[in-house]
Formats: structure tokens, sequence, C-alpha cells
């Protein structure tokens, strides 16, 4: 079974600025469902806050940690699998314009 069947959703790569719990970080991919994010700290609690700018609209979403990946070795930083939570809107129609 392919990635993308098992996501059943496909990826999205974008490299955007964010903040999760108030920590900075980078957004590598995104789905329908959930992101990929790069931090330096993984957060105590797998439930976080994630806030980022994209096309002249400002999100402020709730997630949820399914996967910490602590072997990312560019400058110590850390990757997570997140899956969306609570998809507001707005949020949902820059998915839609984003993926086709």
């Amino acid at each position: 079974m392919g990635e993308s069947e098992r996501r059943g959703s496909s990826r999205i790569r974008k490299r955007i600025m964010l903040r999760v719990n108030n920590r900075p970080g980078i957004l590598l991919d995104l789905s329908r469902n959930g992101m990929r994010v790069s931090t330096s700290m993984v957060p105590v609690s797998p439930y976080v806050r994630i806030q980022f700018r994209a096309d002249g609209s400002e999100f402020d979403l709730e997630g949820y940690i399914l996967w910490v990946n602590k072997k990312y070795a560019v400058q110590n930083l850390k990757e997570m699998g997140i899956i969306i939570q609570n998809k507001p809107d707005l949020y949902t129609h820059y998915l839609d314009r984003i993926i086709h």
C-alpha cells in the first residue's frame, strides 16, 4: 500500500514559518487531515496549537501529535506528524485552493 493510500489524502509540500505552542517551527507539508512540521522542541502534551500565515490569511489551529521523528539531523530539529482537529472554514477553504 502506498503512502498516500495509507494517509487517505495527498500531501502538498510547503515551507512556511509557523508556531507550535508559541515556539517557532517550519511547516514541511500538509494534507486535508494534517501536516508534517519541524521544530527544535517536542511539546510535552500531544495536544498542540499551531499558528501561521499563508496566502494573506492567519490560521490558528488545534492539533494532535501522531508521531515524532527525533532523528531528523538538521540543526537538532524534530519532525512531527500532526492531525488537525476542528478545522475552521477559512483553513478548509485554503486547503481547497492548494490541494487539487
